[in-house]
């Protein structure tokens, strides 16, 4: 039996295309945890790699997070994880579980 795939590339390239960078690389980190995650299972000689590469994602979305907090202070608007600022590009992001 065929399978079809119906996620819409088109739609998902021209959502990112304006997206902010936290959320860009929220997402590079979420996939590339994907790729250690099988890179695990095939005990592939790669995964190190990989694993180098989210821990800079991660370090670099703490320090997007840091440089977006100063910018929102500096502007002087309320923003509690875009609750109270309907236009914070934090909207946008995902929440992380951290």
């Amino acid at each position: 039996m065929a399978q079809t795939n119906d996620f819409d590339f088109k739609a998902y390239n021209a959502t990112l295309t304006n997206a902010n960078a936290g959320l860009k690389l929220y997402l590079a980190e979420s996939m590339l945890k994907d790729v250690m995650s099988a890179y695990t299972r095939w005990d592939n000689p790669l995964m190190k790699d990989v694993a180098d590469i989210v821990t800079e994602i991660v370090s670099v979305r703490k320090l997007n997070k840091i440089a977006a907090a100063k910018v929102v202070q500096a502007s002087g608007e309320v923003d509690n994880a875009g609750q109270d600022n309907p236009a914070s590009s934090s909207a946008d992001t995902p929440k992380d579980p951290e």
